[in-house]
């Protein structure tokens, strides 16, 4: 929107009001003012995702440009088109990346006239047109759906840890609406290139999984879109060199049981270019060129690229494009770096060959040793005390797991519930919050067939709130219940913090401040830490300080365990035993 221009309905809102500025690609700030541009420096407002006006613009746009590209000359050499997704200064939208997200409640959510409306119709398609079962859920007393309006913005950060699933499901379903708002709008451009294409293209995506950011939740409803081939997005940054073991913003197993690709951007800086912010030449790195994996030399790039590219054949994503931060291709221009270059791209070649010669990618898929179940939509359970829970949850993850020596899948919690996953030896529920009758289903499932399942902290943390321990139990086959009542009852005080130097429950050696998520805020979760209160179970470790159980195991009859877990992640040296 034209700076100093006034603000439409489509222009995303606080509760204020106030509307939504734009900083070149950034989010600046919001305002009741007029944006004032600095020369070079572009200013606007942002547009709701939820703007059907925007929506049909861009679309238009879209088919216009599909139109052109096939009626041009180069028209056979088009493959595809990328859209912009939800990372890296794409779309961004209610959520901000850093820590003003857990500062001011202000910054969260849209609350624009168009938005609004659409909540509306989001809460009539989630409730089956049942306004009683809304109010029920809700706790409201709306009279009709006309009158249903977004939470308050100070219900949907601060405060306890996390979200009372019984009593916050208002600011949990807005927070879900906000999430799957721009994931529609991705699949609504999509589905515009599609449908304009007279021949076969290829349509991806940025998108991946954000760590903190809080509105990248809905990456899974674009693995499945029928619009969308492919997701982009970068290796993940500051694990790339040593002694970190590298790794994705994505849970790379889904992509391949869902039919679709994993493009990454191999975003970083090499040593034969200049330091950033310097011509100088060099191996000695600040802190931004380490952090987006700037190698030393060569011994060290090329060990970066093959760790990292492996990740991507193991798990049936061959994808990768090659670029240099300070589009700068000087740099490229060395003879190790192009063999090097030339042999991972032969390689990749052959792969895909031989790939697309056998089976379909699902079934040729191997069977891991340990499958690792993510489950997106909890992370919108997160107040700002964990607004670190997507990261720890993911990251902090897959650094100990990669670093492990042990096949590792990681997967979306659809996958498990519409059966996609292959099997495995061992199943962890990282961050099962909320278990509904499907995903149970598969539980025990899993169960019966004689698998082990790994239950980390919080687990059904859902069902405890709403007092179904006894539906709990017979799902997971440990009972499992909150530690502070447990030693409440026990008459020994709750543990100041959700930890314990028991091997199972060490956290990431390199920095023994992560052992739990967010140690620093790990009284604050107390709340809803868990404890093992099964009489069956073999108790491994305790919580210090405490004589509560910390991990337990009960062994199946069918030759399977159930083992409880009381810290958010696992090291390495408990999954390699």
């Amino acid at each position: 929107m034209r700076p100093g221009a006034r603000p439409a309905d489509d222009v995303i809102r606080n509760e204020k009001g106030e509307s939504m500025i734009i900083v070149g690609t950034h989010f600046e700030r919001f305002d009741a003012a007029a944006p004032q541009p600095e020369p070079g420096k572009p200013v606007e407002y942002a547009i709701s995702f939820f703007s059907e006006r925007y929506r049909g613009e861009v679309t238009a746009m879209l088919a216009e440009l599909v139109r052109t590209m096939e009626a041009s000359p180069c028209a056979e050499r088009v493959a595809g088109y990328m859209l912009g997704g939800g990372l890296d200064n794409q779309q961004y939208a209610w959520s901000v990346p850093d820590s003003h997200l857990r500062n001011d409640p202000h910054l969260w959510g849209d609350y624009s006239p168009v938005a609004k409306t659409a909540f509306i119709g989001w809460a009539r398609k989630k409730y089956g047109n049942s306004l009683a079962a809304l109010n029920r859920a809700w706790r409201t007393q709306f009279a009709s759906f006309d009158q249903v309006t977004p939470p308050p913005s100070a219900d949907l950060a601060g405060g306890a840890p996390f979200h009372d699933p019984v009593k916050e499901r208002w600011a949990y379903d807005f927070k879900r609406f906000l999430a799957e708002g721009r994931a529609d709008f991705i699949e609504t451009l999509a589905a515009a290139i599609k449908n304009a294409a007279t021949r076969k293209v290829l349509v991806g995506c940025s998108a991946a999984d954000g760590a903190s950011r809080r509105d990248n939740t809905t990456t899974f409803r674009l693995v499945r879109s029928p619009h969308i081939d492919y997701s982009f997005h970068q290796v993940t940054y500051g694990v790339r060199i040593p002694p970190f073991a590298g790794g994705f913003n994505a849970l790379l197993d889904t992509y391949a049981v869902n039919g679709k690709l994993f493009v990454a951007d191999m975003d970083h800086r090499l040593w034969t270019g200049p330091i950033r912010g310097t011509t100088k030449l060099g191996s000695i790195v600040t802190y931004t060129d380490e952090s987006v994996g700037r190698a030393a030399d060569m011994p060290m790039q090329r060990a970066m690229w093959r760790r990292e590219l492996a990740r991507l054949w193991i798990s049936g994503n061959n994808g990768t494009l090659f670029t240099d931060n300070e589009v700068d291709f000087a740099p490229w221009d060395n003879p190790e770096i192009r063999e090097e270059l030339a042999m991972l791209n032969q390689f990749t070649r052959d792969l895909v060959r031989k790939r697309t010669a056998s089976s379909s990618l699902p079934k040729s898929l191997p069977a891991a040793d340990v499958a690792f179940i993510f489950d997106e939509e909890a992370v919108d359970f997160a107040r700002s005390a964990l607004s670190e829970f997507h990261s720890a949850g993911l990251t902090a993850q897959w650094r100990e797991s990669h670093a492990s020596g042990v096949p590792i899948r990681y997967y979306y919690a659809q996958d498990l519930r519409d059966g996609l996953i292959p099997p495995a030896k061992l199943y962890v529920l990282q961050n099962l919050l909320d278990i509904d009758e499907s995903m149970a289903a598969r539980i025990k499932s899993l169960r019966k067939a004689g698998a082990t399942i790994v239950l980390l902290q919080g687990t059904g943390m859902a069902q405890l709130r709403a007092g179904r321990a006894d539906y709990l139990d017979s799902v997971l086959g440990i009972k499992l219940r909150p530690l502070d009542a447990v030693a409440k009852v026990a008459g020994t005080p709750a543990p100041a913090q959700i930890a314990s130097s028991h091997p199972l429950l060490v956290g990431d050696r390199w920095n023994p401040a992560t052992t739990s998520l967010d140690a620093d805020r790990l009284k604050e979760v107390e709340g809803i830490a868990l404890t093992v209160a099964d009489s069956r179970a073999s108790v491994l470790g305790h919580y210090p300080e405490s004589g509560m159980p910390a991990s337990a195991v009960i062994e199946g009859s069918n030759g399977g365990k159930v083992v409880f877990v009381g810290a958010y992640n696992l090291s390495r040296d408990a999954i390699s035993r």
